[in-house]
């Protein structure tokens, strides 16, 4: 995943190196304390790896607590791929909903109803979702049978060979 914080990005050199995918943050998002925004460098990095003929999603980082967060957020992101005219076409992955941090302490069945509802406003604008978190929260933090029918992106930060994610 590539972001702001990665700088400016050589796509030649990284499909040099044989990576041919990569999920571009377009924008982060909207809670009582944050103003939704789009991350600087998501034009550029979608241009360019587009050049390098690098397949392209679009991750949008979630701080949404409600479910009316969760449809503020979804609102911002399908206005920041529009802004920058990207259909689903466009794309060759998904639409990925990054959830992470102090949400999880809201329990389960929020997290999941945030999720969905984000989710769900994409898939109705066109745009294929995903969720996109830890293994450690998705196992623990996810009614899972209802964000199954969504592809997701699973955080993977060990040696192990793949992440462990025994959904209950």
């Amino acid at each position: 995943d590539v972001s702001s914080y990665n700088g400016t990005v050589n796509w030649k050199k990284v499909k040099d190196q044989k990576i041919n995918h990569a999920m571009l943050k377009i924008g982060s998002g909207i809670n009582k304390n944050k103003k939704g925004s789009k991350d600087s460098k998501f034009s550029t990095n979608f241009r360019n790896a587009g050049y390098a003929a690098i397949h392209r999603g679009v991750y949008y980082y979630s701080y949404a607590r409600t479910i009316d967060d969760a449809k503020k957020e979804a609102k911002h992101c399908i206005s920041l791929l529009k802004e920058q005219g990207i259909t689903s076409k466009d794309l060759d992955l998904p639409v990925a909903f990054d959830i992470e941090e102090a949400v999880f302490q809201t329990g389960r069945k929020n997290v999941t109803a945030i999720t969905t509802t984000f989710c769900d406003a994409l898939k109705e604008a066109g745009y294929e979702p995903m969720v996109y978190s830890g293994a450690a929260a998705l196992r623990s933090s996810f009614e899972y049978r209802k964000i199954r029918p969504y592809k997701i992106w699973v955080a993977h930060y060990t040696k192990a060979n793949r992440p462990a994610v025994p959904f209950r």
